[in-house]
């Protein structure tokens, strides 16, 4: 079994990367009216898709890394667009 972890700099600077890739997403997301990425008043397939992309990247990134990415006011935009997807009934059936 290998028992590899990488040095430090590369976890500190893929934390960054991350971090800059949600803040992107954040201002994606703010430039928009309203709370889904193409507009309109329901999600879109943009929306569907980066759904599960963004519920698997929350639940992994606290419990691998310990970064908090919901509650925490550094990505409102985000917050605001799941939250939008959660007061779905759809949404939270799947």
């Amino acid at each position: 079994m290998l028992n590899f972890k990488p040095p430090i700099d590369d976890l500190v600077r893929a934390h960054e990367r991350l971090r800059s890739t949600l803040r992107r997403v954040d201002d994606a997301l703010a430039a928009n009216e309203g709370e889904w990425f193409l507009h309109g008043d329901a999600p879109s397939i943009v929306d569907i898709m980066y759904s599960a992309t963004m519920e698997r990247l929350i639940a992994s990134s606290l419990y691998w890394r310990g970064l908090r990415i919901r509650g925490t006011g550094k990505w409102p935009n985000l917050e605001r667009w799941l939250e939008a997807l959660e007061a779905r009934p759809s949404y939270v059936a799947t």
